[in-house]
């Protein structure tokens, strides 16, 4: 069963999809918008295929709330395409996209 978003509730947005820090969040502001994801060169945690214009396009549902500064919770879809899951976390530029 999929989890409700705060943004969407339970309808259906695919799978690239990300959750906000409260600093990114701006008080709901940031649902629906997307983000231009891309894993920073020099990370060994990067998948094999990231290059200068390799990168995944996510759209926002939700807030992940204490996850700190600008940080980003990732569906496992998006961690999958930027970085090696069974690292955890992964350093990724990011650009709001249009």
């Amino acid at each position: 069963m999929r989890a409700a978003s705060a943004c969407f509730g339970f309808e259906d947005k695919g799978v690239a999809l990300i959750s906000l820090s409260d600093k990114l969040w701006d008080g709901g502001k940031a649902c629906g918008s997307r983000y231009f994801l891309n894993c920073k060169r020099g990370n060994n945690d990067c998948t094999e295929h990231v290059g200068s214009t390799a990168g995944i396009v996510a759209m926002v549902v939700d807030n992940c709330g204490d996850c700190g500064g600008a940080a980003m919770l990732l569906s496992e879809e998006v961690f999958i395409g930027l970085g090696k899951l069974e690292v955890g976390t992964v350093l990724v530029s990011y650009q709001k996209s249009m």
